[in-house]
């Protein structure tokens, strides 16, 4: 999590990106907010440059006790994170071995496989 943060305030302090993030308006919509907590859900109206406009909206987003992540998200969230740190066939091996956790006798083989090689 301390990574994620870094990574976040990176991005937030990027001169580059300053001036996108003043386009940027955030509100709360009552109509959302009357429906929380029972329903989680978020809507996103963008408007180009040029004027067109778009509106996404979404509800119970995937992991949400709803809308529960199967094996196959969690294996592809897993390599979306672990492919760029570990590489293809580190990452997939580390997730072949949690996978099967169950028949480890020493937790320490799996640990390892997540460690990040120096550069």
């Amino acid at each position: 999590n301390r990574m994620n943060r870094y990574v976040m305030e990176e991005f937030y302090r990027d001169p580059a990106l300053r001036s996108l993030m003043r386009k940027i308006t955030v509100r709360k919509d009552e109509s959302i907010q009357g429906i929380y907590p029972e329903i989680v859900a978020i809507r996103l109206d963008l408007t180009t440059t040029n004027g067109e406009r778009f509106a996404i909206e979404m509800r119970d987003p995937l992991g949400h006790t709803r809308n529960p992540m199967q094996d196959r998200d969690i294996s592809a969230k897993f390599l979306g994170a672990a492919n760029p740190v570990l590489g293809p066939q580190r990452a997939q091996a580390a997730l072949d071995r949690w996978w099967d956790l169950e028949h480890l006798a020493d937790l320490a083989e799996a640990l390892s496989l997540l460690e990040v090689q120096p550069a």
